[in-house]
C-alpha cells in the first residue's frame, strides 16, 4: 500500500534542507552516526526515533514514512481562520477579553500580575465550590 523504501530519501532531504551534518542529527537523536547511516540506507527506525525526527525537522511521522501528510493537509485550510468563540455571558466575555489583553501584553510585570490574580481567583473558586459540595 505505502512505499516505505523512500524513507531514507526523505530523511536525506530533511538533513540537507536544514544544513545539518549527520553527526549533528545523530547527536540530537542520541544515536550513533552508524545507526543514522543505517536509516539513511533504508532501515526504518523505531517509533521513538521516528517521533524525535519528526519533532527535530518539524515534519510529521506520516510524511517520513509515506511521503503523505493527510493529517496536516486536512487542517491547512483552517489555519488562517480565527478561532470562533461564543461566550453568551457578558461578564464572562469581558473577563476573557481582559485576560487575553493582559496575556498578550509585552510588559512581563503585568503578565505576571495577571497570572497571580487568575491563580488566586481560581483557588478561591475551587475552595468555595468544594465547600458548597461538602454541605450539599
Amino acid at each position: 500500500m505505502y512505499d516505505f523504501s523512500t524513507f531514507s530519501n526523505r530523511l536525506k532531504k530533511s538533513i540537507d534542507e536544514k544544513g545539518y551534518t549527520q553527526v549533528q542529527v545523530a547527536q540530537h537523536l542520541g544515536i550513533s552516526k552508524h545507526t543514522l547511516t543505517k536509516y539513511l540506507g533504508g532501515r526504518i527506525p523505531e517509533t521513538t526515533i521516528l517521533y524525535a525526527l519528526s519533532k527535530f525537522f518539524n515534519k510529521s511521522m506520516e510524511w517520513f514514512l509515506t511521503g503523505e501528510d493527510t493529517f496536516h493537509s486536512t487542517i491547512e485550510p483552517f489555519q488562517d481562520m480565527q478561532k470562533i468563540e461564543t461566550i453568551f455571558d457578558p461578564d464572562l466575555k469581558r473577563m476573557v477579553d481582559v485576560l487575553k489583553y493582559l496575556m498578550e501584553n509585552d510588559n512581563q510585570n503585568l503578565r505576571g500580575w495577571a497570572i497571580i490574580q487568575f491563580e488566586e481567583a481560581f483557588k478561591q473558586h475551587c475552595a468555595a465550590h468544594d465547600k458548597k459540595k461538602l454541605h450539599a
